[in-house]
């Protein structure tokens, strides 16, 4: 459906969902059973519930911040950020901040994406950047880690207001 609001936040859709021009979806709770298209200039949130598989292409932005996603498939100009840490495809530590279809030409089939959301929930999706699409990895710091530098900030801090 073109120029949409379409916000998820519980039960499931019956098969799927495609959003077409210029829509903004939200998801966060909830269940998209089979294939979401997002194509054509789409504004995707996705910070909870599950979406079975998503494809996207046609300058779509999309944002993953929580939940899960079974299958993906970046492609057409697309940009997908994903906001965690320790983030890994097969296995092997993402050594980059992109990963790009252009990348991934001449290597066929689906990679497993592994990591770990802000909010300290994992990712573990099979995944596949094709043609011009993009998938920006996006630090956030683990809440332990961040617990940790600000703890050192406060000492730090009262340390220097003693002196």
């Amino acid at each position: 459906y073109s120029d949409s609001r379409i916000n998820i936040s519980g039960g499931s859709t019956g098969y799927g969902l495609v959003a077409r021009g210029n829509s903004k979806i939200t998801v966060t709770a909830g269940l998209i059973n089979g294939m979401f298209n997002a194509g054509y200039s789409n504004q995707v949130t996705i910070s909870g519930g599950t979406v079975s598989g998503l494809q996207t292409n046609g300058n779509s932005s999309i944002s993953w911040l929580g939940g899960a996603i079974n299958q993906m498939q970046i492609e057409g100009y697309a940009a997908m950020s994903i906001y965690g840490s320790n983030f890994a495809v097969n296995g092997t530590p993402v050594d980059s901040d992109e990963i790009t279809g252009l990348s991934f030409l001449g290597v066929d089939g689906f990679k497993t994406l592994t990591g770990t959301f802000a909010n300290v929930n994992t990712i573990n999706t099979m995944f596949r950047v094709a043609e011009q699409g993009i998938v920006y990895f996006v630090p956030i710091p683990e809440p332990t880690s961040l617990l940790a530098l600000c703890s050192g900030l406060a000492l730090l801090g009262l340390f220097h207001k003693r002196r």
